[in-house]
């Protein structure tokens, strides 16, 4: 009779059971996904050559699609007798005006200029600084040509320079008084006398200019109280004389 009565009783128990609350749902193990987060590269280093002075970009833009990445680079002077390709170069293209006697005499040295212009250009000519004057005598090579709005008399060598294509050239700097010779006042440091940068033609706008200044540029009298930067949308200069 006890087995009888308590079969009824399980039965109970399991209905119970089964009316329990339902477990929860064991978590997915499948990791939601984070969203992508976007990380801008540095921007790229400048690498300098040890004796570059001063740096100078921009960009001329005209009408259309012509523009123009622009970039000068000044390197330190050397005595006249060491660098003799730039006075070659300055002899030849002075026409007789200029010679070794004339270096020697005067303690000249000589300051390299690089300038590379990269893009599309069908627009006016871009002038480029420093200019001609009584301390520095100018002469070049590669895409540079000479102001021809002057006295056909002018010697060569006192032209300023300017471009009106994308390529690249040399501008050599011809700096009285300036070697390490006894007697030189400059010492390497007249490059800093002058100006350098872009003066843009009418119809063309110049943009986006950067001075850099290096420790060697520094130690030559570069920003030097008597240095000014000129930044409009028809000019990006710096160095002596500034406006």
């Amino acid at each position: 009779m006890r087995a009888l009565i308590a079969a009824p009783a399980l039965l109970v128990v399991l209905a119970l059971s089964a009316c329990g609350p339902t477990p929860a749902p064991t978590p997915s193990s499948t990791p939601t996904p984070k969203p992508t987060e976007t990380v801008e590269a540095p921007p790229e280093e400048v690498v300098l050559d040890e004796d570059v002075l001063l740096q100078v970009t921009a960009t001329a833009t005209g009408v259309g699609d012509n523009e123009l990445e622009l970039e000068l680079r000044v390197h330190r002077a050397m005595n006249w007798d060491d660098d003799t390709e730039s006075a070659v170069l300055m002899t030849s293209g002075c026409e007789g005006a200029l010679d070794a006697t004339v270096y020697e005499a005067n303690l000249w040295s000589f300051a390299v200029v690089d300038v590379v212009a990269t893009g599309t250009w069908t627009g006016d000519s871009i002038r480029l600084l420093p200019v001609a004057d009584d301390v520095v005598s100018l002469a070049s090579i590669g895409f540079l040509s000479e102001d021809d709005n002057v006295d056909p008399a002018t010697p060569h060598c006192l032209r300023d320079r300017t471009f009106a294509t994308a390529d690249d050239g040399t501008l050599v700097l011809g700096l009285t008084g300036d070697s390490d010779a006894a007697g030189a006042a400059g010492n390497f440091t007249r490059w800093a006398n002058t100006r350098y940068g872009f003066v843009a033609p009418a119809g063309v706008t110049i943009s986006d200019c950067v001075f850099t200044l290096t420790p060697a540029g520094e130690e030559l009298n570069g920003g030097a109280d008597w240095w000014g930067d000129v930044v409009s949308a028809t000019e990006c200069s710096t160095g002596a004389s500034a406006p």
